[in-house]
Order: structure tokens, then C-alpha cells, then sequence
């Protein structure tokens, strides 16, 4: 009988044949969302190697896009208001 890895490693094996059966010979972009950061790699089977990899942990891509937090965001009733007073930044 085999081991949970071994058919664990067997399944995975499987994901990736047809995968690559599928992708015509172009790299694939996996994407991995944690509970607070994101993970991005293009990685071509054909080679198995990681062409391109970025996360929200690197200084470059975190200040790219993120929005304000929420806290520094002005409620609705504030921003139609011009007499109520702004939160400090």
C-alpha cells in the first residue's frame, strides 16, 4: 500500500500533466492568497522552472496598489459634510 505522500506526490503529478497537456506550451501563472499577503509565480512546465515570482512582502509591489486602510478612510456622512471635522492622518 502506498504512503499518503506517495499519493499525494502521485495527484499533484497528474494536476501538473494536464496542465501542461492544456497550456499549449505557455507558462502558467499560480497565484497563492494568504489571510494577509499574496503570492504570484509564472512558472513554465515545459523547463520546471519559476520565470517570474512577486509577493505583497516585497517593498517595490507593496506600496504599489494597496488601498488606504480602512481606518484612514472618511465615512460617507463626513465626506458629503463640509462643516464635519476630518480624522487626523
Amino acid at each position: 500500500m502506498k504512503s499518503s505522500r506517495e499519493k499525494m506526490q502521485r495527484r499533484a503529478q497528474r494536476t501538473r500533466s494536464r496542465l501542461a497537456k492544456f497550456s499549449g506550451g505557455r507558462p502558467r501563472l499560480s497565484v497563492f492568497r494568504s489571510s494577509k499577503h499574496i503570492y504570484a509565480q509564472i512558472i513554465d512546465d515545459s523547463n520546471g522552472a519559476t520565470l517570474a515570482a512577486a509577493s505583497t512582502l516585497e517593498a517595490d509591489v507593496r506600496g504599489a496598489s494597496l488601498p488606504a486602510p480602512m481606518s484612514r478612510r472618511l465615512p460617507l456622512s463626513a465626506s458629503s459634510s463640509p462643516s464635519a471635522p476630518r480624522p487626523k492622518a
